[in-house]
């Protein structure tokens, strides 16, 4: 287990009398201010992305913080949200203290991999603020990760994308954009809820695994879409071209104006198959992502993917003492 602390890098609005983001990244620089005109507003903020490729397991929001009720400190709660992924969080409860500015922690567990801490926020929200209230907010730590690093794997990025008319009727437009992250999609149009897109097949990784025994794959997809209602209608993984295994479509809604990444599989995930070193280092190895909405009509896009293949070292082979002594005799 690791810990990393982010850096805070900008307001992701300005609710607050008082909002700006480097007003809160160091203890007595300054100090954003909510007033009786904020109350019940969410001040939120964003931060960098971690630099380690991991599952996150803990969160924590660390506030230096008062609330002044004409000189007098007063206990107050208030709330704090997070943001991974474009998912906020339910909300987390801390108290201001009676004797000034002090520190209180909001933490939150669970499972996220690391791509989420590319859009990763969080929110701090007081309750009702009377003419004669204040609340201050002198320094926030956001967040402090607890991870644990993956283990060995090796990644890359697709290397052929077309439209595959296995499923669905309405065909990617180019499919090829997916090889980088530029904002340069693969889009497939006027999709609705019996108008699905034919797969976008990802294939020609370029693997050359050798020696290794398959514990779990990954896909990391960043996309997005112009509609609440975009949903998967198939994500499987093809072997030699051809689908195979568990399909992992949800039901979470795709990123409505924003790029999103999205992720299925995992370390000990192997998407109800087996896997041999062949079958990845073949070109056919790969993705097939397909898309509907579940109420109106709109695009789906998808910017760029990868895979994570997460291996150990085969064990070796047992080579029986008869074969190795087979011209002498043992012990001789």
């Amino acid at each position: 287990m690791a810990t990393e602390s982010l850096t805070i890098n900008s307001n992701v609005n300005t609710l607050w009398s008082v909002y700006d983001y480097t007003n809160i990244t160091a203890s007595g620089g300054g100090t954003a201010i909510a007033n009786r005109l904020d109350d019940n507003k969410g001040q939120q903020w964003s931060t960098s992305a971690p630099v380690a490729e991991g599952t996150v397991t803990q969160v924590d929001i660390d506030v230096r913080h008062y609330w002044d009720d004409d000189a007098e400190n007063v206990v107050k709660p208030i709330e704090v949200k997070i943001r991974i992924g474009g998912v906020w969080s339910s909300a987390q409860t801390i108290n201001t203290s009676a004797s000034g500015y002090a520190y209180t922690m909001a933490t939150f567990t669970g499972s996220w991999p690391s791509e989420g801490f590319i859009d990763f926020a969080f929110e701090i929200k007081p309750g009702s603020i009377s003419n004669s209230e204040s609340y201050f907010v002198d320094h926030v730590v956001a967040p402090l990760l607890t991870y644990t690093a993956y283990g060995e794997h090796t990644k890359k990025v697709f290397g052929l994308g077309e439209s595959d008319n296995t499923v669905g009727t309405i065909a990617w437009n180019s499919p090829t954009n997916i090889y980088t992250s530029n904002d340069l999609f693969a889009a497939a149009p006027g999709l609705g809820t019996a108008t699905l897109s034919e797969y976008l097949k990802a294939t020609t990784l370029g693997y050359a695994l050798a020696g290794k025994t398959i514990l779990g794959i990954q896909l990391v997809l960043e996309r997005q879409t112009n509609i609440a209602t975009m949903i998967d209608n198939s994500i499987r993984l093809c072997k030699a071209g051809t689908p195979v295994g568990d399909d992992k479509a949800t039901t979470t809604p795709w990123r409505n104006g924003a790029d999103r990444f999205d992720i299925y599989g995992g370390p000990a995930d192997l998407w109800g198959t087996t896997w041999a070193i062949d079958d990845i280092n073949n070109s056919g190895f790969g993705a097939l992502i397909s898309a509907k909405t579940i109420a109106g009509n709109g695009v789906a896009r998808v910017d760029y993917g990868y895979f994570r293949i997460f291996t150990e070292d085969a064990p070796p082979s047992f080579i029986p003492a008869w074969a190795v002594n087979a011209n002498r005799m043992i012990g001789a």
